[in-house]
């Protein structure tokens, strides 16, 4: 059985009121066959129901401000604000996530918004992203080591595959 590896950092969370120790995976975002050319430190999020992706990467994704400015209102979790977000597929690749391989997840659902907690540009969350990769949400203390069981057959939206770097 394989493990991801990721960072516990203690980050201030404002939805929590205090800082707390967070799971981080080191990320490079890609949509359409254009990649980041930088990869981020992203939130990995087990008790969020979807991806989020800020703002800020839209225009090294190839996301047009048409695109932005036509995403609906809505509202998700813990946010008690009405905020727009932007639904689109975006390719994941955990970097260095399973010995010295990447991990990917191609065509995952993702919302981008100018709402990512805690200051992070990515918060990885459960549907078409964690639970690909079989991730239990855990609502106690985050652990370094999170098992990871990558699925035998693809899934809706593709499959989670290891890749090499």
């Amino acid at each position: 059985m394989k493990k991801l590896q990721l960072a516990l950092t203690k980050t201030s969370l404002p939805d929590l009121g205090r800082a707390t120790h967070v799971p981080q995976a080191r990320v490079v975002l890609g949509r359409n066959g254009q990649w980041l050319k930088t990869s981020v430190l992203a939130l990995v999020d087990t008790g969020a129901a979807v991806t989020l992706v800020s703002r800020k990467l839209a225009p090294s994704l190839g996301i047009t401000q048409a695109e932005l400015a036509s995403a609906p209102v809505c509202r998700l979790g813990s946010f008690s604000q009405d905020f727009r977000a932007h639904q689109v597929a975006l390719d994941i690749k955990f970097l260095g996530a399973v010995a010295n391989d990447s991990l990917l997840l191609d065509n995952a659902a993702a919302f981008v918004t100018d709402r990512v907690p805690g200051g992070f540009l990515v918060a990885i969350g459960q549907h078409d992203s964690l639970e690909r990769l079989e991730f239990v949400q855990r609502n106690q203390v985050a652990f370094r080591d999170f098992i990871l069981k990558t699925p035998a057959e693809p899934r809706r939206g593709g499959a989670a595959t290891a890749a090499s770097r």
